[in-house]
């Protein structure tokens, strides 16, 4: 799931910038919609650049998901504890120490660059400026600070109830703010977490038993008619402004009916896996752990070799090369920076006093 929605977002992020039609990712745009049913003819190359500018970006709810599946896995199945102080500044480190070359190396001339630059390393230019983020993709730093604050709640009250009851008001709530014309309200809503909620939510319920869930186990069973509704329902969720609201949830869930297995199935799937179909299958799934487990170098470098690539394009070089030249040199810029990362990140909370 880390490595499908990593390469969404890493293509996503570059193509948006230079195709025709954008996202409806903070807001609902239907002009952007029309714009797509009023396609009649489509190449090849216009197909992916369609799909990876506007539906790229789906590939973030895989990242909100996991962050409350990793903090229940950590904190409550492991039983690492949880004080506020050394919590909250363990967090912040690995968050500042992940984010900030990449983005010194992004970082440019600025109105304001001291309130800008406050504003960023304290993660809350969310709330005030979202519009003037840089790299813009960083604002997922900021979001994923406040559900780490968030969890704290969810720590000492372990209730499902807190879960579904959170889901549903701020389901309500967005589904209202949808409905109306777009708002730097709303805008400024989505660029933090309200709205987000019941994907990091789904994480916690997950981690805390739903994936043994009955509704998990019925998916499962009925895997792949299970991700071809799932698929019907999210595409058309993203295109009819009354059901977008619910569409992350539904691509979310669609990720997980892809991939989730439960551990006593896994011999059995072993067995199983024969054929041309199912060893590519196998292969594939083979290289998306690889990206997932170098995602968070994935993630912090696309925006710099992005810089690069969108001066090629205006250039007037052939975009499919430049496509596959950015992604090769993202992902190999990756490589060498996440072990880089790990090993760093552990010196650095004991020179703190944080390990």
């Amino acid at each position: 799931m880390r490595g499908l929605g990593i390469m969404m977002i890493c293509l996503h992020n570059f193509i948006h910038n230079i195709f025709y039609i954008r996202e409806c990712e903070f807001a609902f745009y239907p002009s952007m919609v029309e714009k797509i049913s009023s396609i009649h003819s489509i190449g090849s190359w216009d197909a992916f650049s369609l799909f990876f500018s506007f539906w790229g970006w789906y590939g973030i709810v895989a990242f909100m998901f996991f962050s409350g599946y990793g903090l229940v896995l950590k904190y409550e199945h492991r039983g690492a504890p949880l004080h506020f102080w050394p919590y909250l500044k363990r967090n912040y480190v690995k968050l500042m120490l992940l984010m900030f070359i990449p983005w010194v190396l992004c970082f440019q001339t600025v109105p304001n660059p001291c309130t800008i630059l406050i504003l960023q390393l304290t993660y809350t230019i969310n709330f005030f400026m979202p519009q003037s983020i840089i790299p813009g993709v960083f604002w997922y730093f900021g979001l994923t600070l406040q559900f780490y604050i968030l969890y704290m709640f969810l720590y000492h009250h372990r209730s499902n109830r807190w879960l579904w009851w959170v889901s549903v008001v701020v389901t309500a709530v967005a589904l209202v703010f949808a409905l109306l014309p777009p708002t730097n309200l709303h805008i400024g809503l989505r660029n933090n977490s309200p709205f987000w909620l019941p994907l990091f939510l789904l994480g916690v319920w997950f981690a805390r038993g739903g994936n043994e869930s009955r509704l998990m186990r019925l998916v499962e069973d009925h895997r792949w008619l299970s991700c071809l509704m799932l698929f019907c329902l999210w595409g058309c969720s993203t295109v009819v402004r009354v059901l977008w609201v619910f569409s992350p949830l539904l691509f979310l869930v669609l990720l997980i009916a892809l991939f989730h297995t439960r551990k006593e199935k896994e011999k059995d799937k072993e067995v199983k896996t024969s054929g041309i179909i199912l060893v590519v299958w196998g292969w594939v799934q083979r290289c998306l752990v690889f990206l997932g487990r170098i995602s968070p170098g994935i993630f912090v470098c696309h925006p710099v070799v992005r810089m690069y690539a969108n001066k090629a394009f205006l250039a007037g070089y052939y975009l499919p090369l430049i496509t596959l030249v950015y992604v090769a040199v993202v992902i190999i810029a990756a490589m060498a920076y996440t072990p880089l990362y790990k090993k760093s990140l552990p010196r650095v909370l004991k020179w703190l006093k944080l390990d």
